[in-house]
């Protein structure tokens, strides 16, 4: 699979996120791609933007990169992202 970013270009022009944290989460085979198809939904919602949340996936491995203007919002939306990811890894096999 080759490497495909959902709304990064778009996040390059966002003034005031000052702090940035990319993670990168090695999921099984085939999960990377429906985890970003899935997760990337909400993270176009226009809701307050205290974080601007891209992604990227390259073979089985998901990166999020998390820009925020404050550290409490950086953790709270890398929290609220890992968790969406281990509820799909959870229920994904359970559809199978």
């Amino acid at each position: 699979m080759g490497k495909k970013a959902d709304d990064g270009d778009a996040a390059e022009d966002c003034e005031g996120f000052m702090n940035e944290l990319r993670v990168q989460v090695t999921l099984p085979p085939g999960m990377a791609e429906v985890c970003r198809r899935s997760i990337s939904i909400d993270s176009s919602h226009a809701g307050l933007r205290k974080t601007e949340v891209m992604f990227s996936c390259l073979g089985n491995k998901l990166e999020l990169r998390v820009l925020a203007g404050d550290y409490s919002s950086l953790r709270a939306a890398l929290n609220t992202y890992l968790r969406l990811i281990t509820m799909c890894v959870t229920i994904i096999p359970l559809n199978e």
